[in-house]
């Protein structure tokens, strides 16, 4: 086959058919290239295979802390397609308690704790031929577990905890010039928390607020263009230890695991639904108070899990058991509702950070 450039048309064997293919895909926005495909009968596999790793979302579980309870540097991913998971090269230091984002079609890992120290370091690994990690520069504060959201070229960081403290403080990462700026604060500290973009181009977190056991938590959302927040209706706060799980499109949250009364780890699963009367609130109207529903029971009872989004349901990786052990189980909850449970991973974990993504 040839593709014309002028009027000379250029010869393309099929391997590097498949890499224009995917040049194509990855500088559109789908119906270019469904239309390129159309066109040309030698495309249209090609194309089909482009889009389809475009739609596959992999699995990443990095760093925390191991069986015996040391730090780590590992990081594994899962890809559905092989249904195991694949050791990739390790982060610069052992680290627990970081944050992983994917942007940009980059893993990036923020934050953490190592020997104690909180730390404010960034790296990026490229997924490409050169499997290697890159130093960033650091964030302005030292963040444990903080939430981090990419949206329109930006990565979003909320909270997190210094080594002393809850943080209220908000700061965003410049993908193109790789340069942070601090925006306005949350109204609460918040440590161990959820963001997601909404439909409108905001910014909603839900949970890590620090409060007694079955009080209200506060959840808030951010105008990027305004770099303001507000605080929205409250909801019983998630059991001690539990895990949350934030829709892509922040339409409902989920709760995973926790302890209970006596202290050993729970199989709990429960949802509240996030919709559009709970985001109207305002100075006279606080809006519609989401209630929690129970879910289906996890597979293992377990507390600390590390947790993401994925494939509109949710992923379960590692945490304690009832004895307090590491644990190495995977489980995905589907949008049924039905639970599946994944190859185990290379090793326990706890405290690792967790996200799936395009990449």
């Amino acid at each position: 086959m040839g593709i014309l450039q002028g009027s000379t048309p250029i010869a393309l064997q099929p391997d590097e058919l498949e890499k224009q293919a995917d040049k194509v895909c990855s500088l559109s926005e789908g119906s270019p290239a469904q239309r390129l495909a159309n066109c040309s009968k030698a495309l249209q596999g090609p194309v089909a295979t482009a889009f389809g790793e475009l739609e596959r979302e992999r699995i990443y579980v990095v760093g925390g802390v191991d069986g015996s309870f040391t730090e780590v540097d590992s990081v594994f991913q899962f890809d559905p397609l092989e249904g195991q998971w694949r050791t990739l090269p390790p982060l610069a230091k052992p680290c627990h308690g970081c944050t992983a984002a994917v942007a940009c079609g980059h893993l990036y890992v923020l934050g953490g704790e190592t020997c104690g120290v909180p730390l404010a370091e960034v790296q990026r690994f490229d997924p490409s031929e050169a499997q290697c990690w890159e130093q960033l520069p650091e964030m302005m504060a030292p963040r444990q577990k903080a939430a981090a959201i990419e949206h329109q070229g930006f990565l979003y960081v909320f909270g997190g905890f210094d080594g002393q403290s809850a943080l209220s403080s908000v700061e965003r990462f410049d993908l193109q010039t790789s340069s942070w700026q601090e925006l306005a604060p949350m109204h609460k500290p918040r440590y161990a928390s959820v963001a997601a973009v909404r439909p409108d181009g905001c910014l909603v977190i839900v949970g890590g607020e620090l409060t007694e056991a079955g009080t209200a938590a506060t959840m808030e959302i951010y105008d990027p263009e305004a770099n303001s927040w507000q605080l929205l209706p409250a909801l019983r706060s998630p059991l001690c230890g539990a895990s949350l799980v934030l829709q892509d499109h922040g339409d409902a949250v989920f709760s995973f695991g926790g302890l209970g009364l006596s202290g050993q780890a729970l199989a709990a699963a429960e949802q509240a639904a996030l919709g559009d009367e709970v985001f109207k609130a305002s100075n006279e109207n606080r809006g519609m108070r989401p209630v929690w529903f129970p879910l289906p029971t996890m597979l293992t009872a377990r507390q600390q899990i590390a947790a993401c989004a994925f494939q509109g349901g949710a992923c379960l990786v590692g945490g304690k058991t009832i004895t307090s052990e590491a644990s190495d189980k995977v489980e995905v909850l589907a949008p049924s509702g039905l639970w599946e449970e994944l190859p185990p991973l290379p090793g326990a974990r706890v405290r690792a950070a967790v996200v799936a993504g395009h990449i």
